[in-house]
């Protein structure tokens, strides 16, 4: 029997970089299938969704409760009541890459993952110091933004901590 391929898109470290966006949610949710995520900027019209404030993914326009997310293959804890994940949280410093499954993921993963499966990978064995500062204004001088972003990694007890 031949296994069926899944359709994944898969975002690299080097394509998150070169997109410059201040957060990995801008940058995946320019991706056609995500268009419908809410974020602290785009999709929050009321206080009624219940994800104002939280970047939660949307695959396909079905829902932001109605997808599966995952860190390394493993589910993640939904943020609040309704199931949504916000990815936010996560460290953004140390994404290896984001997996994104639109088609036939929930014959593998379950009924979570109706729409789909967003899968963050991360760089468990990073060693060394990350320093990321952005800051900018809009053309009206108003506006302002600034961000600091660090990560630091060391193995220890022969690598295996």
């Amino acid at each position: 029997m031949v296994p069926l391929a899944t359709p994944t898109t898969v975002i690299s470290s080097a394509d998150l970089e070169k997109q410059a966006n201040t957060n990995v949610f801008t940058t995946i949710t320019q991706l056609p299938s995500l268009m419908g995520s809410t974020g602290t900027t785009v999709g929050n019209g009321g206080s009624s969704n219940g994800v104002n404030g939280l970047s939660a993914l949307n695959l396909r326009g079905i829902g932001t409760a109605r997808n599966l997310v995952m860190i390394d293959g493993e589910r993640v804890i939904p943020t609040n009541i309704q199931g949504v994940v916000d990815i936010s949280q996560f460290p953004q410093m140390l994404i290896q890459r984001v997996d994104v499954v639109t088609g036939g993921a929930s014959a593998s993963w379950g009924s979570d993952a109706v729409s789909g499966v967003v899968n963050f990978v991360f760089d468990k064995k990073f060693e060394g110091f990350k320093l990321n500062l952005n800051g900018g204004i809009s053309n009206y001088a108003d506006d302002p933004k600034a961000q600091i972003q660090f990560a630091a990694g060391t193995s220890f007890l022969g690598g295996r901590a």
